[in-house]
C-alpha cells in the first residue's frame, strides 16, 4: 500500500490526468547538483545554489531517487554544508527578500489585472521556487550553525504573505503538485526542520482542493466521461441497463506512452464471493512481469503489479469511483504516467 503523504493530492485534476513529472524535476535536480558539487571553488552563488540542490534532494521520495539512472553511481555528500562554510556569512548577507517581496506585490497586481495567463503562471512558478531557494538555504545555515534571526524573522513575513495570498499562486497549480509528488511522505519524522521548508506546499495544495471542491460541487464531469465506463457491470439489480460486448464482458484497454506495454481490463457480471476486478499487464505477448512491484492507479483505486503482471482492485470501490463521476484512468508507477485509453 502506498503510505499516506500530505504532499499527494490525487484528486486535484493536473494530478490524476498524469500532467505532473516529478522523475523529470528531480533528475534537473541531480544534474545540477553533480555539476556544482564538482567546482573545487564555489563562487557564493555557485555554494548558495548547491545548498539548494542539496536541500531538494534530502527532501525527495527515495524511491524517486532510486529510479535516476545515475543514482546508485552516487551519494549524497553530507559533507556539502561543512564545504559551503566558508561562504555561508557571504550566501546569507546576499539573500535579497526585499527583492522577493517585490515580486510578490507586482504578482499581486499581475493577477488582479487578469494579465496573460502564461506569464502570471511564470511569475508564480518563479517567486515559488526562490522562496523554496530562501528557505533551504536558511535550513543549511541551521544545520551549520549560524546565527540568523533577521532571516528567520523576514522568512516568517514572506510566509504570512503567501498564506493571505494563496490564491495568487494559483497559476502555478501544476508546478505545485509536480514539487508535491518530488517529497518524501515521512519527510516530518525524517528531518523536522527539512519539512517546514515544506509547509508552504500543504497550504496551497489543501487551498486548491477546496477551491475545486467549490467549482465542481456535484461533479459535472460526470456526462462527459460516461463512455469509459459504459458497459461496467453493475449489481444484480442494474444489469438489464448495462451494455457489455457480445459475450457479456466489459472490456477496456490501455497502451504505456512509449507503447511497449498493454493493459487489458476485463470484468463479467457481478457473481458471490468475487469482489476483486483484474488487470492483466502485457509485454509483446508476455506478461508484463518487469513491471512488478509498481503501483496502479484505476479511477483514484490503488494497487500493486504481482510478479505475474497483474494488478488486483475492489470492485466495490470501482463502482464507488464509477458514481462520483471518476474518469476510467490507468496511472502507473510512482510517476503516474498516465496510460492512453485504446
Amino acid at each position: 500500500m502506498t503510505p499516506f503523504s500530505p504532499y499527494l493530492r490525487d484528486k486535484l485534476l493536473a494530478t490524476r490526468a498524469g500532467l505532473t513529472d516529478p522523475f523529470g524535476l528531480v533528475r534537473q535536480w541531480l544534474d545540477e547538483y553533480l555539476a556544482l558539487r564538482a567546482v573545487e571553488r564555489p563562487s557564493v552563488q555557485q555554494a548558495a545554489e548547491l545548498l539548494t540542490r542539496f536541500g531538494r534532494l534530502q527532501r525527495t521520495r527515495p524511491s524517486l531517487l532510486a529510479k535516476v539512472s545515475s543514482f546508485r553511481r552516487w551519494n549524497l555528500d553530507e559533507t556539502v554544508i561543512d564545504r559551503c562554510q566558508s561562504l555561508m556569512p557571504q550566501v546569507l548577507a546576499q539573500l535579497d527578500i526585499a527583492r522577493w517581496e517585490t515580486e510578490a506585490e507586482q504578482l499581486a497586481v499581475a493577477c488582479d489585472e487578469a494579465q496573460n495567463e502564461a506569464d502570471l503562471r511564470a511569475q508564480a512558478e518563479r517567486l515559488l521556487s526562490e522562496l523554496d531557494d530562501l528557505d533551504l538555504i536558511a535550513w543549511a545555515a541551521s544545520r551549520h550553525g549560524s546565527s540568523f534571526v533577521e532571516l528567520e524573522e523576514k522568512l516568517n513575513c514572506c510566509f504570512d504573505w503567501l498564506s493571505n495570498n494563496l490564491d495568487r499562486l494559483f497559476p502555478a497549480t501544476i508546478w505545485i503538485q509536480w514539487l508535491g509528488q518530488t517529497l518524501r511522505p515521512d519527510l516530518a519524522g525524517y528531518d523536522l526542520e527539512l519539512a517546514r521548508t515544506a509547509e508552504k506546499y500543504v497550504l496551497l495544495l489543501d487551498a486548491l482542493e477546496e477551491v475545486q471542491q467549490q467549482i465542481y460541487p456535484e461533479r459535472p464531469r460526470v456526462a462527459l466521461f460516461t463512455d469509459s465506463w459504459a458497459g461496467f457491470p453493475e449489481p444484480p439489480v442494474a444489469l438489464a441497463a448495462a451494455t457489455t460486448d457480445e459475450e457479456g464482458l466489459f472490456r477496456r484497454y490501455w497502451r504505456s506512452p512509449d507503447g511497449r506495454f498493454v493493459a487489458e481490463l476485463i470484468v463479467g457480471p457481478e457473481q458471490p464471493g468475487v469482489s476483486l476486478v483484474r488487470v492483466i499487464f502485457l509485454e509483446g505477448e508476455e506478461s508484463g512481469s518487469s513491471l512488478a512491484g509498481q503501483p496502479v492507479w484505476l479511477a483514484g483505486c490503488s494497487a500493486t503489479i504481482d510478479g505475474d503482471g497483474r494488478a488486483d482492485f475492489d470492485r466495490a470501490s470501482l463502482l464507488a469511483a464509477k458514481a462520483a463521476g471518476e474518469r476510467l484512468w490507468l496511472l502507473v508507477g510512482e510517476e503516474r504516467q498516465a496510460w492512453q485509453l485504446d
